[in-house]
């Protein structure tokens, strides 16, 4: 059977996670099943279901292509968030994604994700807005930086709600870097002692060599016999990023959010 990290660091997200909720559930069953019992009252009072099928109705909508996926968060998951003394998630209704959709956005370059992003929320918020309050969208800095992603956070019925929208295709390099790096150095999933954790301003460079590897070769783990670059000279899919009028699209997210009485974040 594969490990928690063998999976995580081939890109397998949902398997590790199967993987430690199995575990959990094993090692700790009290626990486990006070945890999804409070999960599933919780959701048995809300309207979540109605609000994922309003999300999923907006692809029928949008003019590009997308791919869509949604989960509830797992109880060993959950029961790690109220443990933790990282955030201020203390109790079930005030983890942000306890119900999580994601959107993955077709795209050819990285250039052409934030206008499409933007089309895209804007449509999510039509459907959706005047039922659901918006509570905030938060916007991730990708002027120089591959992770491409805004959320857009609801509150329904006592359950905290994260849609996500990103770039389908760095779904893949991201599932296999940035992802597992970062659930392994800062959630202790599994042992990171040979993986690298490019994530300070002075290591912008490091992380697009990794993440070019990864673009360049849909079947690289970490960790890679080699950093380098795969481009000659600039990297192409940092150039792509570069080339985005970043302070246009965050004016433009900002006040799309504002119009429907939700905050802004800027990450």
């Amino acid at each position: 059977m594969n490990s928690v990290r063998t999976l995580y660091l081939s890109g397998q997200s949902a398997e590790a996670t199967e993987l430690r909720n199995s575990l959990f559930r094993e090692q700790d069953p009290e626990s486990y099943s006070e945890t999804e019992l409070e999960v599933r009252n919780l959701l048995e009072k809300s309207s979540y279901f109605e609000f994922v099928e309003l999300l999923k109705s907006v692809d029928g909508e949008y003019s590009g292509t997308l791919m869509t996926e949604w989960r509830i968060k797992s109880v060993a998951s959950i029961f790690e968030s109220l443990k933790s003394s990282r955030n201020d998630e203390t109790t079930i209704q005030a983890i942000r994604d306890l119900l999580g959709f994601r959107y993955w956005i077709k795209c050819e370059r990285f250039s052409e994700f934030p206008v499409r992003m933007i089309s895209l929320i804007s449509l999510i918020l039509s459907t959706v807005g005047t039922l659901y309050d918006l509570k905030y969208i938060r916007l991730f800095n990708s002027a120089d930086h591959p992770y491409q992603m805004v959320s857009l956070h609801f509150k329904i019925g006592g359950i905290s709600i994260e849609v996500l929208v990103m770039n389908l295709m760095f779904q893949s390099a991201f599932s296999r870097t940035i992802y597992p790096m970062w659930e392994g150095h800062t959630k202790g999933r599994f042992d990171t002692t040979d993986i690298p954790f490019p994530f300070k301003e002075s290591e912008k460079d490091f992380l697009w060599d990794i993440v070019c590897q990864a673009l360049h070769d849909q079947l690289a783990i970490l960790p890679f016999p080699d950093y380098s670059c795969e481009c000659e000279g600039h990297c192409i899919f940092r150039q792509q990023c570069q080339e985005v009028d970043f302070d246009d699209i965050r004016e433009r997210v900002e006040r799309i959010a504002t119009e429907h009485g939700g905050d802004f974040v800027f990450a």
